[in-house]
């Protein structure tokens, strides 16, 4: 009887341990969403502080002295000829688009005719992870992107993405392929730290499907906070200090004497 219970414990278990080993494999095969490091800001559910222009350029206050502009623009042309110019920014009820022309689908990021691009302007150095990307409804498609990063809030607008990608002045951090749905979009694995970022809709696409609205940004601090050091009492103070602790002892020795 004790053998067979053994044995039906023993089954009891392998089995549990199917069902936790599938389960895994199940998660695993649904490609779950990554989860990036650092602060996110939702622009859908956080409020600009201020409009900086007519081309609706919003600037965040994200504490600690640390603000963050956002613009929009398009590369007007072809990929390697195509020059960036301004383009106005919108916020919808998904996220960040560039209206840029009548041609286009201007109320999102997108590739067609024109190559639209969202960038960022952190007032200091930061390490730039992910953006929240929205792909939803008769407008949502692809959701490839191109991102550029760059230090000394370098210009971009006149000229052409080649230009940039080859300059001193910014860092091509390639392409992050995604599909047709909503995704956070995870495209700087070696922690490069800048202070301007360029989020293209992908420039060197076959299809010219890409069509998706920028929701939010994630970003890790290039360095921990400062914490000041102790305060460290003055000579005085630690005379005064020193005094009453003798006076102390001296009175103690007499009550024991």
């Amino acid at each position: 009887m004790r053998v067979q219970m053994k044995l039906k414990r023993i089954a009891v278990g392998f089995v549990i341990a199917s069902i936790s080993v599938g389960v895994e494999g199940l998660a695993h095969a649904c490609h779950r969403p990554p989860v990036p490091d650092g602060i996110c800001v939702d622009f859908v559910n956080t409020e600009a502080d201020a409009v900086l222009d007519a081309y609706g350029s919003a600037l965040y206050d994200l504490g600690g002295g640390l603000t963050l502009t956002v613009s929009g623009g398009a590369f007007r042309g072809g990929v390697t000829d195509g020059v960036a110019h301004r383009g106005t920014l919108e916020l919808w009820n998904y996220g960040y688009g560039v209206n840029n022309s009548a041609g286009d689908n201007s109320h999102t990021v997108d590739n067609q005719g024109w190559v639209d691009f969202i960038r960022f302007d952190f007032s200091a150095p930061v390490i730039p992870s992910a953006v929240n990307l929205s792909s939803e409804g008769r407008w949502g498609r692809d959701t490839d992107i191109d991102a550029m990063l760059g230090n000394g809030s370098p210009d971009v607008f006149g000229y052409t993405p080649v230009q940039l990608a080859s300059s001193s002045d910014w860092n091509y951090l390639g392409t992050d392929f995604g599909g047709w749905d909503s995704r956070i979009a995870l495209f700087n694995e070696n922690e490069l730290t800048g202070d301007s970022l360029l989020i293209v809709a992908r420039m060197q696409d076959p299809c010219d499907d890409v069509n998706f609205k920028l929701r939010g940004i994630c970003y890790q601090p290039a360095q921990p906070p400062y914490t000041p050091p102790p305060s460290v009492p003055d000579s005085g103070a630690t005379a005064a200090m020193l005094g009453l602790a003798l006076t102390g002892l001296g009175a103690l020795r007499r009550r024991m004497g």
